[in-house]
């Protein structure tokens, strides 16, 4: 039993010197470093958010508009078939129905535009916040806020 433990205990010893890697147990090098930011640097990056949030509002008008434009093109081929017959008139109904199906993506691509541009104006609106905790409850601008 007691040989069990001394050659057990021996191939540890040689198994930790043979071993190439080290513990890194004192490392300070791998310890998660937390950043921590400025009230300036809050504030430069809700401008940004806001920033963004304006370009996919426009991008989301910009949507809109490309889609009732598309609807207008369909209802104009709609008028158009009435006169026709056969195969030329189904042909017609099937472009116009394609380009109500584009219409349709493109109000589904604007309505994803606003969502985003309402969550990034929601981190801008919390970036705020926290800047306003870190300058110890002043205005964002950085002027003390007073009580009205």
């Amino acid at each position: 039993m007691r040989y069990r433990s001394l050659v057990l205990a021996a191939a540890l010893s040689i198994g930790a010197l043979i071993s190439p890697h080290q513990a890194n147990a004192c490392d300070t090098d791998d310890r998660p470093v937390r950043v921590v930011e400025t009230a300036d640097q809050l504030l430069q990056r809700a401008t940004t958010l806001e920033s963004q949030a304006t370009s996919k509002e426009t991008t989301a008008t910009t949507l809109e508009r490309d889609a009732s434009d598309t609807e207008a093109r369909a209802r104009q081929l709609r008028t158009s078939a009435i006169g026709t017959t056969g195969v030329n008139r189904e042909t017609i109904f099937a472009r116009a129905e394609g380009l109500d199906a584009q219409a349709r993506t493109l109000r589904a691509q604007a309505r994803q535009r606003r969502l985003d541009a309402s969550d990034l104006r929601s981190q801008a609106r919390d970036l705020r916040n926290r800047a306003i905790a870190l300058q110890g409850n002043r205005g964002w601008r950085g002027t003390t806020a007073t009580a009205i």
